[in-house]
């Protein structure tokens, strides 16, 4: 899917970044996006 014309179009469509990435450095990408929620989270008085 990721290489298709559909995805191209709708990336286009919508003003998205393609960030597409996996293994190890889709592993860091959620690690920093689970602190990033926490610290929110936190600061809002939530967690």
């Amino acid at each position: 899917m990721h290489e298709s014309a559909e995805w191209k179009a709708e990336l286009k469509k919508r003003g998205w970044t393609d960030a597409f990435v996996t293994g190890d450095e889709f592993g860091t990408f959620l690690t920093e996006q689970d602190k990033a929620v926490a610290d929110v989270l936190k600061q809002l008085g939530l967690a």
